[in-house]
């Protein structure tokens, strides 16, 4: 695997704006979530080897917190 160097950014910086489709097609952005304390995007590939590594462990997670924070449009 090469090298992939990634800017870190301190903790507790705000995120900025940004406008994604989720799974289900539809556009979502930081504005949906007013009252998180936290947001987690996560950018997978079905083919990466890390990904591969923990998915059994990233699914369930996935899963469990999938509903309480679903948007339904």
């Amino acid at each position: 695997m090469p090298l992939t160097p990634s800017a870190s950014i301190a903790p507790g910086t705000k995120a900025p704006p940004f406008n994604l489709p989720n799974p289900h097609g539809h556009r979502i952005g930081l504005h949906d979530f007013p009252e998180a304390r936290a947001v987690l995007i996560a950018f997978i590939s079905n083919r990466c080897p890390y990904v591969q590594a923990i998915r059994e462990a990233f699914a369930p997670l996935a899963q469990d917190y999938e509903p309480r924070y679903a948007l339904s449009a």
